[in-house]
């Protein structure tokens, strides 16, 4: 009996990664798919072998097998086939990049080990050699050679398969970076080597015709970074679904090969990508849209017609150049079918979007009558299909029979396989239904051009969620002035809940799906990596496929290295191939200070952080006034540019150094890349962020867009200056300033009384809120930071409807709706030494929670996993952008909110404003309730202090919030004892 294998897989730790790409929704997809064996993908990712660890067990034949408590909620499908028959088996891709014979390699592996213990060793090994956390896919500077040789020394069960070894920038074969030959790669450990990976821009046919790799057998996965994606190339075998018999049938299949493999299973074939469709099947240039076959690149001189600039030469013509046969159609090997995948079926079929819903819809039910995906795709016959869908059975015989119109994809842009010439899929629409019993779907209305819509009529959206802004239908008139306007620079501030992060996700969607931007020519650069992945997601719900993944969404950080990349490429600096982390750089610029024998007053974090702060404000070491500390940071630049190093802070300060001092390459990167250039969170800018903002927009600033709101800036402490989004009028004249002004997040009375404890600064806008309510903030007195967290464990216990028997049994919980998931909870604080309290209690109460220990509010932001069903712990920092129905803030003292900095020991640097706005930013993540605690007493900076409440809430009208102080209530069958409030 056959199966299927999906041998190449990444995880949600992997960067570009949906978040849904976790072991029980890929279980889930693999059913969907008819998957058998799905490699895990990212084992060397500590929060991702963690989870194999915890959620995987063994099962038969070596492979691993979800637990029965972790099993998705899907039934099985026609054929028995259910999560329970899903197999897992370990395996990794890591990225080398080394130098060898004269020339940087960049090649990808996939690292397979038959047993957790294997991979703990090799996790162990690898994390000695470089930094394995980062990323799912780690970049290791490892020569291929040796990571083979590491695998074996760890076990010889082990296995390696170059990775799509055609793509040009990395992989084994690639025209840019690769070998002409696996010896060349491997060396002496070739033999070892059994095995290749197509990828997405090649097949089989192609491949054969080097005869080089013909004792090679041929594989094809995924590579997939989101589970509806799994299978779309896919490998098949028959009999045994276990470790070691996939590595003897994969290594016995090809070259005359003998083994008991053969005997346990056997390496069928392959389905297939149309190759065409692979993102690097032919040459081309992307940024001037030339694509070339062979013989056109040849007669170009290898040169884009256009530009002049260097073309990528692409899979076609790397094989042309290392076979020596003209056809790869040969008898012997493995066979295989190229296919398209049943969603893009359907969709070409109905004429939408592959992302659309209707798609969704038909594909599920069309599983539920025929079986998994694969199997119709692959062996299910036409008549079967047609007796539930004559229209599918149409097009997958199309499919089958080669029967499409193709545009091969080039230099990073996918190609596309179409079904139906003009007028037929709308001719075989008009006779009858995708599924019987459906009504028949109309062909959609095709026009000459795009139509932009008229301005709407102030429209007031419906809200009925926690993210309520994103329940509106329609733009109201603030949103869709600010999405609208592209001939002049447009600056937008957005309070709490305005709906910041739809407004430029409408903005991006209109300017492409109207011809206003190319998508390619679209840049959103957001404060963290969360919230790019969001922007990334958003658009791909909004946009096509091809569309949403040509714009671009990252950091400041993320676009500093662009830049690098692309000043590299110019010849102007080196490429930014390592870069430090926060720590590693901290143990780097400790270790340059102590081998110059220099001592540095203070401690080496803060000299640092100084030092992190004059690069964020352009300045270099020859520029500060402080001797010790310019020779610090001449010792720390010097030695990081010796070893080839970049910190964080170079990937601004560097960038913005470049485009100051190379106008002509500046433009010509805004020109190629950035024409559109969307800025999130604009109020968090340092000067280096904006320099390079100012640099990338020009003059005039046509095409910027920049949305925030200075009565959010929470992040002077790190460098960010406001004084940019409030001096963009002087700086862009002709600027189109937009307020959105309805608070879609926080009923009204929360929203009041953080506007009335924002007011005294004078800066704030006119807010209004939409969503009425009638429970006020309370602020709630307790003696100890002890007493605080108990009342706030109790307090959830009781909104969410009890936690346990005790609960319910106590009374406690009589009031609670049970309406709200722990998820719904969040408790912020300004210092973490608040935190360490609350932490402990949440132990010892068996209420699930999450806290982040990171060194800065960015990085506990992005471990932040909002879709964990547990109470969020964690810095109002590191809170911001984000919004949960339930807020406590806790340690409302003076001191603490606001953060006195010194406290009498020494000058007051307070700044006062910002931590005002510090507690408003916290007030206004909650959207149904608020609760505000301070104590009589708190150990503080190693004392017990007392300290008087907030006078942010000292000064407040007290009509707008309720003073509360926790009484005791008697409990049932407990007369005599004592309430912990009494």
């Amino acid at each position: 009996m056959h199966y299927f294998a999906d041998l190449h897989i990444h995880s949600k730790y992997s960067i570009a990664t949906s978040r849904d790409s976790n072991l029980i929704e890929l279980t889930r997809w693999a059913v969907l798919k008819g998957i058998r064996v799905l490699a895990t993908g990212d084992f060397t990712h500590p929060q991702w072998s963690a989870e194999i660890e915890e959620m995987l067990e063994e099962a038969e034949h070596g492979l691993l097998r979800l637990k029965d408590e972790y099993l998705p909620d899907i039934a099985p499908l026609p054929g028995g086939f259910g999560p329970g028959d899903v197999r897992f088996i370990l395996n990794v891709e890591i990225s080398s990049i080394y130098k060898k014979h004269g020339a940087t390699r960049k090649v990808h592996n996939l690292v397979f080990m038959p047993d957790k213990d294997s991979m703990r060793k090799l996790n162990a090994r690898l994390d000695r050699i470089g930094n394995i956390r980062s990323d799912g896919r780690p970049i290791l500077g490892l020569d291929s050679r040796n990571l083979l040789e590491i695998a074996l020394e760890v076990t010889p069960e082990s296995f390696v398969i170059p990775a799509h070894v055609w793509t040009p920038w990395f992989s084994l074969l690639g025209s840019k970076s690769g070998f002409d030959s696996v010896e060349e790669c491997f060396e002496d450990l070739s033999p070892y080597i059994f095995a290749l990976e197509t990828g997405l821009s090649s097949d089989p046919e192609m491949n054969r015709r080097v005869s080089s790799l013909d004792n090679y057998t041929l594989i094809s996965n995924s590579d997939t970074h989101s589970p509806s994606r799994l299978g779309r190339e896919v490998n098949i075998f028959e009999g045994i679904a276990g470790y070691q018999a996939i590595r003897e049938a994969i290594r016995t299949a090809t070259g005359g090969r003998t083994g008991e493999g053969r005997d346990e299973a056997r390496f069928i074939g392959t389905i297939e990508f149309f190759p065409e469709e692979g993102k690097y099947h032919l040459d081309g240039h992307r940024k001037c849209s030339v694509r070339l076959e062979p013989s056109q690149t040849v007669a170009a001189g290898g040169r884009c017609p256009v530009c002049g600039h260097v073309v990528t030469v692409g899979v076609v013509n790397r094989v042309h150049e290392l076979s020596d046969r003209e056809s790869g159609d040969r008898p012997g090997f493995s066979p295989f079918w190229r296919m398209l995948s049943l969603p893009e079926i359907i969709a070409q079929t109905l004429g939408v979007g592959r992302q659309s819903k209707k798609v969704d819809a038909i594909y599920r039910e069309i599983l539920s009558k025929l079986g998994p995906e694969l199997d119709l795709l692959w062996s299910l016959d036409l008549e079967t299909v047609a007796r539930k869908s004559p229209l599918i059975a149409e097009a997958l015989k199309k499919v089958r029979d080669g029967n499409v119109i193709i545009q091969p994809g080039y230099d990073g842009e996918y190609g596309t396989v179409e079904l139906f010439s003009p007028g037929e899929r709308e001719k075989l629409l008009g006779q009858e239904s995708l599924l019987p019993g459906h009504k028949p779907i109309p062909a959609p209305r095709t026009r000459s051009k795009p139509v932009a819509r008229k301005p709407r009529e102030k429209i007031s959206p419906k809200i009925d969620c926690v993210a309520p802004e994103l329940a509106a239908v329609e733009l109201n008139e603030q949103q869709h002035l600010a999405a609208s306007v592209f001939d002049k620079p447009v600056l937008v501030q957005a309070g709490p809940g305005t709906g910041k992060t739809r407004t430029l996700i409408a903005r991006i969607t209109q300017a492409v799906q109207n011809g206003i931007a190319d998508p390619q020519h679209t840049v959103a650069v957001t404060f963290t990596r969360k919230a790019a992945q969001e922007v990334r997601d958003r658009l791909a719900e909004a946009l096509p496929e091809e569309k949403a993944e040509q714009c671009w969404a990252g950091t400041f950080h993320q676009l500093g290295i662009r830049l690098l990349k692309f000043f590299a490429d110019q010849g102007i600096c080196p490429p930014p191939d390592s870069i430090l982390t926060w720590d590693q750089a901290l143990e780097f610029f400790v270790e340059s200070i102590k081998s110059a024998g220099m001592k540095v007053p203070g401690t080496h974090r803060s000299m640092l952080e100084t030092i992190s702060s004059c690069k964020q404000k352009l300045i270099r070491w020859d520029r500060c006034e402080n001797p010790e500390l310019a020779r610090a940071y001449s010792l720390y630049q010097q030695h990081l540019e010796k070893e080839g190093l970049l910190d964080l802070d170079d990937l601004l300060m560097k960038p913005a150094d470049l485009l100051r001092s190379h106008r002509d390459q500046a433009e010509a990167f805004s020109r190629t890349y950035a024409r559109h250039l969307c800025i999130d969170e604009f109020q968090d800018t340092n000067l280096a962020q904006y320099s390079m903002v100012r640099s990338l927009a020009g003059t005039d600033g046509a095409g910027l867009f920049a949305i925030g709101d200075p009565d959010q800036a929470i992040y002077g402490f790190r460098g960010a200056d406001r004084r940019f989004f409030l001096t963009f009028e002087q700086d862009y004249p002709s600027v189109c300033k937009i307020n959105l002004g309805t608070n879609y997040r926080s009923k009204a009375p929360i929203f009041k009384f953080s506007r009335h404890v924002l007011d005294h600064t004078g800066l704030s806008e006119n807010l209004t809120a939409h969503r009425q309510g009638k429970a006020k903030p309370k602020i709630v007195h307790v003696p100890t930071e002890v007493y605080e967290a108990e009342f706030i464990s109790r307090t959830i216990d009781a909104i969410i409807g009890g936690t346990s028997f005790f609960s319910k049994d106590s009374g406690r919980a009589e009031e609670g709706s049970g309406n709200y998931g722990f998820r719904d909870f969040a408790v912020l604080f300004r210092l973490n030494s608040v935190g360490d309290a609350l932490e402990a209690k949440f132990k010892s109460s068996g209420i699930p929670f999450q806290r982040a220990r990171k060194s800065s509010p960015t990085e506990e932001a992005e471990a932040y996993d909002p879709r964990a069903e547990s109470v969020a712990l964690m810095t109002i920092h590191a809170a911001k952008g984000l919004e949960f129905p339930v807020v406590f803030i806790a340690g409302c003292e003076d001191g603490i909110i606001p953060h006195i900095v010194g406290n009498g020991d020494g000058p007051d640097c307070t700044d006062w404003d910002e931590e005002r706005r510090v507690l408003y930013v916290g007030m206004t993540r909650a959207a149904d309730m608020l609760y505000m605690t301070y104590s009589t007493r708190r150990v503080f900076r190693g004392k017990v202090r007392e300290l008087p409440c907030s006078r942010f809430i000292s000064e407040t009208r007290k009509d707008l919030c309720e003073f509360v102080k926790p009484a005791s209530k008697a409990r049932p069958r407990s007369p005599h004892q004592c309430d912990l409030f009494d």
